[in-house]
């Protein structure tokens, strides 16, 4: 009897870290898939990654790396990008850039993920947390964290990028 209950303690305790493992990792914040920014993410393993370094020469990097863009400008604050049972997760950042031209704005940026197990190919969910931002007439940008979405773009299949 005593090698039941310890069967079934451990077994409950098991489970239970795995359940707490998985939803550390995997954000249930609600999302939307509302999109007003007009927003697209991908997943890249890109080849010559251009970063800084601290030392001249800068070797040639290849690393997963997530990149977007917006047609309206937002910092991204997090993500949470997962596929099969593996997530990966980062937050309290703020990325944001510019680019496109005044007829036609769009904002990006990107990280790098890190060590991932996915490979060219895999399909990933996307879920990014933004803010949108105003730019004043001398270029100061301006948050607005009241208007903090976090944002469901659903399935994106990782692609190869050389820089």
């Amino acid at each position: 009897m005593k090698t039941l209950h310890l069967i079934v303690i451990t077994t409950v305790s098991i489970g239970f870290a795995l359940v707490w493992h998985f939803a550390n990792f995997y954000d249930f914040e609600p999302s939307t898939t509302d999109d007003p920014f007009g927003i697209n993410a991908t997943v890249s393993y890109v080849h010559n990654l251009k970063i800084s370094c601290i030392r001249q020469p800068c070797g040639p990097l290849n690393a997963f790396g997530l990149s977007y863009t917006s047609q309206k400008p937002v910092q991204l604050i997090s993500y949470n990008i997962c596929g099969g049972i593996y997530c990966i997760k980062q937050g309290n950042f703020a990325s944001y850039g510019r680019g496109g031209t005044p007829d036609s704005p769009v904002w990006g940026g990107g990280t790098t993920l890190g060590e991932i197990p996915w490979k060219v190919g895999d399909i990933v969910d996307i879920r990014l947390k933004v803010q949108p931002v105003t730019i004043k007439e001398n270029g100061d940008i301006v948050p607005e964290p009241e208007k903090t979405m976090f944002i469901d773009l659903g399935q994106s299949k990782i692609t190869e990028r050389i820089d």
